[in-house]
């Protein structure tokens, strides 16, 4: 018998029953695997311009575990919720495909979904744009009369919001209350619609468990789901289960427990087993992840330059589109006139951009070094977003690079590198895709798996940021971790609450 996957979020009336796939527990949506011929064709992914330069067999190819994704029955599912009008919570822990279920969606309906982030780095990996610069409501620093004002003014902000369909809204662990409150009060003004988001269908993607607002308690701000705006929306929450990310069991299950706070003693024993003391050198060759800018840009400077080989520049060309009312697009050169021309607005927008986007503006290499991949080249190759390697020739032009796994390096072509805003590209960054990779921070591995990671936990300060740090690895053979303190693995207590509240229901 097909069981129902509707419920609603703490303090709302039941809903009548849907159907559902036959392997779906009431508010989850098991992500279990099918036989090849049940499988529905992956949407393709973004390849990259590169290409392999020497042809060799496959024979001694390290093999890749399957994209992380859910299964077809649940996307069914899913899609028959979205054209009911339904609004939508898809949550679940780190590796269950939330972000592949997003581009599924994406590619279903086109044109017609608006996909947003919270961070500027997590919309640049599920191609979309920023909450904020969509909804235009720049920093919320503004009344939202003369927010709505601005907007009414522009023909073409206008337009994409009022014409928008449906919106997804992804990392919505980092969107704090009062923002969305702002956003749901500029929407029903700008669409003479006092609906929530004045009649727009919302997708929120995300886990709470995970990267929290910034400085929200300073701030004084709480998580969205304490704003008025979330429960106008009434969600349907849909929680995705199966990992797909980690091959070890044990691993998954403890990391599972980490996530909400159960935390057991032989968890605890299991990744007390990957520390590696102070007195053991770290392996030169496994990239590690900090909690701060300053320290992975410092191990990234300290690596490079340790190196006895010559630095070699690559500089991206970047640049800035201003649109006329009558469609004509004005460029802006920044790669070579720098940002004097642009308005305060569009500095503003540039320096987001400068900011979280995954290519530097420079590009400084030495041959030998490591470097991680940026975009996705071969997916059933392994040679996906994350994918690490060491550089083996370098030119002014010219880039090769052997990653972890291959048999033979690939000369790697720019790319680009944009920022959205409603259906106009603002800017844009042409670049190789590739950045250094001895250091990185939390916040920019968002939606990156790696082989192997070096975990500083003694460089963790907030709830959700071990949890997310030490999900980022398929295998615990793969994770090694200095400083482990057991009470840096916290879930805090409000998100605790809320999921309880969303099980009950």
């Amino acid at each position: 018998m097909l069981e129902s996957l509707i419920h609603r979020i703490a303090g709302r009336t039941k809903h009548a029953e849907q159907e559902m796939p036959k392997d779906v527990r009431p508010q989850e949506v098991s992500s279990k695997k099918g036989s090849r011929k049940q499988q529905k064709k992956a949407p393709k992914e973004p390849e990259a311009k590169a290409r392999r330069v020497n042809k060799t067999s496959a024979k001694g190819k390290t093999p890749r575990k399957a994209k992380e994704c859910p299964t077809d029955d649940t996307f069914r599912a899913v899609m028959r919720l979205i054209r009911e009008g339904r609004n939508l919570f898809i949550t679940g822990g780190a590796g269950v495909g939330k972000s592949y279920l997003l581009h599924q969606i994406k590619e279903e309906l086109g044109d017609k979904l608006h996909v947003t982030s919270t961070t500027g780095i997590s919309a640049l990996n599920v191609g979309g744009q920023t909450l904020h610069s969509w909804s235009y409501i720049g920093i919320a620093d503004r009344s939202v009369e003369s927010v709505v004002a601005g907007i009414m003014e522009n023909p073409i902000r206008r337009r994409i919001l009022t014409q928008c369909e449906i919106v997804a809204i992804d990392e919505i662990s980092m969107l704090d209350d009062f923002t969305l409150d702002y956003i749901n009060e500029v929407l029903k003004n700008v669409r003479n619609n006092e609906m929530p988001f004045g009649g727009i269908q919302v997708l929120i993607f995300g886990d709470f468990f995970q990267l929290p607002p910034v400085m929200m308690k300073k701030k004084g701000r709480n998580y969205c789901f304490r704003s008025t705006a979330w429960q106008e929306l009434d969600l349907c929450p849909i929680v995705l289960t199966e990992v797909k990310r980690q091959t070890d069991a044990a691993m998954a299950e403890a990391l599972n427990h980490f996530r909400t706070g159960d935390i057991r003693e032989e968890d605890v024993r299991l990744l007390q087993s990957r520390e590696v003391p102070p007195s053991e050198k770290l392996p030169d060759d496994v990239l590690q992840i900090f909690g701060a800018n300053r320290d992975a840009d410092e191990l990234n400077q300290r690596k490079l330059y340790a190196l006895k080989t010559k630095s070699v520049f690559f500089r991206a060309k970047d640049e800035f589109y201003r649109y006329k009312r009558d469609g004509r697009k004005e460029t802006i050169c920044i790669s070579q006139d720098g940002t004097d021309d642009l308005r305060p607005e569009e500095r503003k927008i540039w320096e987001d951009f400068d900011r979280d986007c995954k290519a530097p503006s420079v590009l400084e290499l030495r041959l030998g070094c490591r470097v991680m991949l940026l975009i996705n080249i071969d997916v059933r190759g392994g040679l996906v977003n994350g994918t690490c390697g060491t550089v083996t020739k370098l030119g002014e032009d010219h880039i090769e690079v052997l990653f972890d796994g291959q048999a033979a390096p690939w000369a790697l072509e720019t790319e680009k590198f944009d920022c959205m805003r409603g259906e106009q590209v603002i800017t844009e960054r042409e670049q190789y895709p590739l950045r250094l990779a001895y250091g990185i921070t939390i916040h920019k591995s968002q939606g990156m798996t790696f082989d192997r990671l070096i975990v500083h936990m003694n460089k963790i300060f907030d709830f959700g940021q071990a949890y997310v740090a030490l999900s980022r690895t398929r295998t615990l053979g793969g994770l090694f971790i200095r400083s482990f303190s057991r009470r840096l693995i916290a879930a805090d207590p409000c998100v605790i609450q809320f999921y309880e509240e969303l099980r009950r229901e």
